[in-house]
């Protein structure tokens, strides 16, 4: 199971930013550079939100926001590289780690 996935299964709703706010996500897995609001997918859960989405060019949707707390600023391959190195549960005990508890 991919992180996203994991996400929904541990009740996060996919919801995309739009003109409106919040909206529920039409368009599972889809993102584009070139349209409005198909950047990001934003997995919320009451006052928690993770975000998905186009980071660099050339590399995968992946983590943007919360970052795992490391050392240095992450980079997509690396934060690529995070993800493929660490279970779902791994990941989302970083990401609590770097909000300080409020994921």
């Amino acid at each position: 199971m991919n992180f996203t996935t994991y996400l929904v299964s541990i009740g996060f709703k996919e919801m995309r930013q739009s003109e409106d706010g919040l909206v529920p996500n039409r368009y599972p897995g889809y993102f584009s550079s070139s349209e409005p609001y198909m950047v990001q997918i934003r997995y919320v859960k009451g006052d928690i939100e993770i975000i998905w989405g186009l980071g660099e060019a050339g590399y995968p949707p992946t983590l943007l926001y919360p970052l795992p707390r490391v050392e240095n600023r992450l980079e997509a391959k690396e934060i690529i590289k995070f993800i493929a190195e660490n279970t779902n549960e791994e990941i989302y005990a970083k990401i609590i780690q770097a909000t300080g508890g409020m994921a």
